[in-house]
């Protein structure tokens, strides 16, 4: 097979296996959120919340999901129902409120992505440095695609 066959292959092969993992990863989001009660969205929320280095406020998750203000309200309702979260006064603005992470509610979410990370790092062992390099350059220009065409969508 020549080289330029071979890559309409490869690229054949890409392309046809985005939307199979786009559906797997959000089902596989959908299943650890149902087993906190919560959804996908939920979980993202919460993902950011965690992992901000700055305190989040209900506005900054709203701008984060570009979702309306009463559609975050219902997320952080259950989130803080679930005890993930806890909606907690500014000390420097007592009109702010403070998205604080339960630390200890955690511990029950950790081991629901245990066995994925394991089976992702030991993926990652697979490949040499050049082709992580490659993976992390294309993911990385998948996402921001998908970002710029959801902004467009959003118009």
């Amino acid at each position: 097979m020549s080289q330029n066959r071979k890559a309409k292959s490869n690229s054949a092969k890409v392309l046809a296996i985005g939307p199979e993992l786009s559906t797997a990863t959000i089902l596989f989001h959908e299943t650890v959120a149902s087993r906190l009660d919560l959804n996908a969205t939920d979980m993202k929320c919460l993902t950011f919340i965690n992992s901000s280095k700055t305190p989040v406020t209900a506005g900054d998750v709203a701008q984060f999901t570009r979702l309306t203000t009463g559609a975050v309200t219902g997320i952080l309702n259950r989130l803080e129902k679930a005890k993930l979260i806890a909606r907690v006064q500014d000390k420097e603005d007592r009109r702010k409120v403070i998205l604080v992470p339960n630390e200890a509610a955690f511990k029950k979410i950790k081991p629901l992505y245990q066995s994925f990370a394991k089976s992702m790092q030991k993926l990652v062992n697979t490949y040499s440095e050049e082709d992580l390099g490659i993976v992390a350059d294309f993911l990385k220009r998948v996402t921001e695609i998908l970002e710029l065409e959801a902004s467009r969508l959003r118009e």
